[in-house]
């Protein structure tokens, strides 16, 4: 009975073990450089069910980002003088979601942001034109 007892202490000590491996193995996966490029369900799937810390930064200029946005989305330009001043005042270490209107513009936040220490960056393939395209929702007047 006790080498039972202890077989169920070890199964459930490695499964432990294992499933923090994954959750780990998923937040890596997630941010990877090789994979950082997420098409709207794969972006939809993760601000429904994923990392609640995710910060949703839009690209675009005010003027854009005035007329519709993404929920939650905060508007740094990425042409404006002051981009890499603005981004300074994020943490490093957060998670981010990037997008433009169709993709260039955050592309060039997303280099921006590595070359500023930024590491947890996920960028909308082809921005919030293909989001809606695609048929998730955009709210009207942000600010």
């Amino acid at each position: 009975m006790k080498n039972l007892k202890f077989v169920f202490i070890l199964t459930l000590s490695l499964f432990g073990i294992s499933a923090c491996s994954n959750a780990s193995n998923m937040q890596a996966n997630l941010f990877s450089l090789e994979n950082y490029l997420k098409i709207p369900s794969e972006v939809n799937h993760i601000l429904v069910n994923g990392n609640d810390d995710l910060q949703v930064l839009d690209v675009r200029t005010s003027e854009e980002f005035g007329e519709s946005c993404i929920s939650g989305a905060k508007n740094i330009d990425v042409k404006s003088a002051d981009f890499l001043n603005q981004i300074s005042d994020l943490d490093k270490g957060g998670a981010y979601l990037v997008y433009c209107r169709s993709g260039g513009r955050s592309a060039t936040a997303v280099e921006e942001m590595r070359q500023a220490g930024f590491n947890n960056i996920i960028e909308l393939d082809g921005g919030i034109t293909r989001w809606e395209e695609d048929g998730y929702v955009v709210e009207n007047d942000c600010e």
